[in-house]
This record gives structure tokens, sequence and C-alpha cells, in this order.
């Protein structure tokens, strides 16, 4: 009988030989059939959809934000507030998702973390468990935080000042008074009472989620109607940030846009 147990390394090498080459192969003929000349007007489809991305990204999530601020409150006393809320935010998140997307890392991150927030969210709205909401509510603020971070910087580094640029320094205010809203409201869960609206005679009022959105851009404009006060020395801290922030951004922004309109209009007349 023919002793075959020295034949073995050599079994093994050929072996990982032969599936190193099948691998590669397999990747080779994928690449083929995935390049533009196998597959007709690839080229212009990936073209397209980067030139929709770099031009419409922030008009996208602009669209968004509006669309929760206006839709919102008009459902939020109906049955469907909370199911409501959690469309308009899967919206919002996915738009964010989508700006994010001109750099890897970021768009990673930005995924990962509005994953979490959905399933988080939606899980929360069918088993209606406090601790599941307050999460849920805690990593969309992280959301909101790191997308108007990540944003501004998107923005502010733009060297040519388009319509969509302009677009997306709205988005960053209008994604500052959400995030300080979700941030009186989690301060309101968390600590009942902080933040507390004017009483009204003949009335019961309760503060929902819109009146602390109400609240943080009124609060942001400082147009001060005080008919929801703070009341907690956190709550009066955080409104006092949520002023600074919401002045400064405007005077910021708009000498940005006129050094960058003046740089651009010197550039076209030399």
């Amino acid at each position: 009988m023919k002793d075959l147990s020295g034949t073995e390394p050599y079994l093994s090498i050929t072996v990982e030989l032969s599936s190193g080459r099948s691998r590669r192969c397999v990747s080779e003929w994928i690449g083929t059939m995935t390049s533009d000349a196998a597959i007709p007007g690839l080229h212009t489809v990936r073209e397209a959809l980067h030139t929709w991305r770099d031009n419409y990204k922030f008009s996208v999530l602009l669209a968004s934000i509006v669309i929760l601020l206006v839709l919102y409150p008009i459902f939020e006393a109906n049955y469907v507030g909370e199911w409501s809320l959690q469309v308009l935010t899967t919206l919002l998140l996915v738009s964010a998702v989508y700006a994010l997307a001109d750099s890897w890392p970021k768009f990673v991150a930005g995924v990962f973390i509005a994953l979490c927030a959905l399933v988080t969210g939606w899980l929360s709205a069918f088993w209606h468990m406090p601790g599941l909401t307050l999460v849920s509510n805690g990593i969309t603020l992280l959301f909101f935080v790191f997308s108007t971070i990540t944003i501004l910087s998107s923005v502010l580094r733009n060297r040519t000042i388009s319509l969509d640029t302009i677009y997306g320094g709205i988005c960053v205010y209008l994604l500052m008074g959400l995030t300080f809203g979700m941030f009186f409201f989690l301060l309101d869960t968390l600590i009942p009472g902080a933040i507390y609206p004017f009483p009204i005679p003949g009335t019961n009022q309760m503060v929902t989620f819109s009146d602390h959105i109400y609240y943080s851009f009124y609060t942001m404009t400082t147009l001060g109607y005080g008919n929801v006060v703070p009341i907690s020395p956190t709550a009066r801290t955080g409104t006092l940030f949520c002023a600074v922030c919401g002045v400064l951004y405007v005077a910021v922004l708009i000498a940005w846009l006129v050094g960058g309109l003046a740089t651009q209009v010197g550039k076209r007349d030399s």
C-alpha cells in the first residue's frame, strides 16, 4: 500500500491555491459584470446620482424638516399623533443620512446612529415602554447633535456658495431648534415640571413634544412670549444656551454668506 502521508501538505497547498484562483476569478467576473461596459448607461446613472446628491442633498433635508414642523403639531392631538411622529422622524433621519453621504466615515456613523434611533423608536411605538421611549429620544437627540455639527462643518467648508449651500445653512438652524427641543423634552421627562406652560384659566394644559419644539424656536429667535417658562435650573441653563446659539448663528451665517458672495463676485469680475 502506498503511503500518502507525505502528500498531505502538498494537497493542502494545492487546494488553497485553487481556492485562491477561484475567488480571484469570481471577483474579476463580478467586476466585469458590474463595469460600465457590461451595463450600458451605468456611468450616466452614477454621474446623475452624484450630481443629484451634490446639488440637492440639503434641499431634501430642508423639505423633510419643514414637513415635520408643519404636520406634526396638526396630527399630535389625534390618535395618530405618535405614529405620525415616527413616520416624520424616519423621513427626517433618512434625509439627514443622505445629506451626510459625501464623507464615508460620517455616513457610516450617521447610518449607525439613525438605525439605532429608528429601531428603538418604532419598538417604543408598538410596545409603549417608557424606558425604551427614553432611550429612543436620547439616541435621536444624539443624532440631531451629530447631524447639526457635521452639516455645519460641510456648509462652512464650501468655497462656492450655491442655492443648496444656503439651504444647508437653513437646515443647520432648524436642526438646532429640533436639538434643543428634544433636549427640553428629555429634560421634562426626567424632571417633570422643568418646562411649565403659563396657566390659562379654564384649561388643563400639558406640555407635549410640539410645545418643547415651539419653546425652543421662540427662545432661539428671542421672541420671549412667556407662555412656556423654564422652572428648573437645568432648564434655565439650556434656555440660555439656546438663545445665545440662535442669535450667534444667524449673525455668523449672514456674515459668512456676505463674505462668500463678495469673494465670488470679485473673482468673477477679475
